[in-house]
């Protein structure tokens, strides 16, 4: 069954968004070019279509479109934000509208309905308008009919798909716009992560409706998981999304967190042990929600700690051995502050949870270990950045 609810009209979006001034400058452009003689027009296929609707199932037809018919989906496309900068910067380049430039288009037809949802020109179609405020003007596309028994699902994954296939090698598509069209296009990469995130509350690219989390970088969590493994970024996620820590995840902390967490696995696995605690997630805890509050009593100036202070000086330095060395002293002076309040037992003669000098029993972790694998670059530094107070 066909859902026209979800669709807009590009030209409408046009008229909402932009003022006079800017109407006023573009319609001072031309038009370079013309379509094809002989091409058929859409109206003419849809109303075939709508007739006989078996007669173009599945096909895919080259014609010339009305702006007018032509609608945007934004359940999986970006129609509602299109880049009106980036329309006129375009025009202005080429002087006006040029056919040859926009090339062909890509839009479908839903069952028993006379719109077009445009898949791969909504800026053809936004930039034709722009310079004749013509409802009639055309853009070449190639036409696609759904079956007539495809469900509103079908019909969503097969547009998404087509979508995708056009805004994956785009540069001025962000990777929310990617993530949203690979899922609702039925990408086994991008059902993969939805799938992940669904536990855990946390929606990509607002795939997830009434989600308590968003996640804007699919592409660090794609890392985490395959840098750090899956149950260590289950073990940071848990904490993060139990405690609520902030509403936004910095896919990067998720990304240092998992790799704090493997690098330094039997270090922490030996303070839970000796302590019968769950050391990680009571840190978590402390350091986002605990702290703040507790501290202000004291000191005004005492908050809790934030992803942005982990991963700050990210602009400078994209590696991750900065914030594992954040979250180092986060839990070291935490087991530090339990030893003393609570009693936790710091294994042997160490100074600290995670010691940083003398020999290692496991050589495959630890401070010694994550320093040889670090970049030389940031080497030098990682030992103060451990060991100093950092909000």
């Amino acid at each position: 069954m066909s859902n026209n609810k979800d669709l807009v009209k590009i030209i409408d979006l046009y008229e909402s968004r932009v003022d006079d001034n800017r109407k006023a400058r573009l319609l001072d452009l031309s038009v370079q070019g013309e379509i094809s003689p002989g091409l058929p027009f859409a109206e003419d296929l849809i109303e075939q279509y709508l007739r006989d609707p078996w007669s173009l199932a599945g096909k895919s037809i080259l014609c010339s479109a009305r702006l007018s018919d032509q609608y945007g989906c934004p359940k999986y496309n970006r129609t509602e934000e299109i880049d009106l900068n980036k329309s006129e910067q375009n025009l202005n380049e080429k002087r006006g509208f040029s056919y040859q430039a926009a090339n062909v288009g890509s839009g479908w037809v839903r069952p028993s309905e006379n719109k077009i949802v445009n898949t791969q020109s909504g800026h053809r179609c936004t930039m034709r308008y722009a310079v004749e405020l013509d409802p009639h003007a055309r853009t070449v596309l190639n036409l696609s009919f759904h079956k007539p028994d495809a469900t509103y699902d079908e019909m969503i994954q097969i547009e998404s798909d087509d979508h995708h296939t056009d805004c994956a090698d785009r540069k001025n598509q962000d990777g929310q716009d990617k993530f949203k069209s690979a899922y609702y296009g039925q990408r086994d990469w991008a059902v993969k992560l939805y799938n992940y995130c669904k536990p855990f509350d946390i929606s990509i690219a607002g795939t997830l409706e009434d989600a308590y989390f968003s996640l804007p970088s699919h592409s660090y969590l794609s890392t985490a998981l395959s840098l750090a493994g899956k149950g260590n970024v289950d073990t940071y996620l848990t904490s993060f999304t139990k405690y609520k820590c902030e509403k936004v995840i910095q896919a990067s902390c998720v990304v240092a967190g998992a790799l704090f967490l493997k690098q330094f696995a039997p270090q922490i696995a030996k303070v839970d042990e000796d302590n019968n605690i769950e050391s990680f997630d009571l840190m978590m805890k402390w350091w986002f929600k605990e702290y703040g509050p507790l501290y202000k009593v004291l000191d005004p100036d005492k908050r809790c700690c934030t992803q942005l202070d982990l991963i700050q000086g990210g602009g400078l330095y994209k590696g991750n051995e900065p914030t594992i060395a954040r979250f180092v002293y986060l839990y070291n002076d935490f087991v530090r502050l339990r030893a003393r309040t609570d009693g936790w037992k710091i294994s042997g003669r160490n100074a600290t949870a995670i010691p940083f000098q003398g020999s290692e029993k496991d050589k495959e972790s630890g401070w010694n270990n994550f320093l040889s694998k670090s970049n030389h670059l940031i080497k030098p530094v990682l030992g103060s950045i451990a060991t100093t107070p950092f909000f």
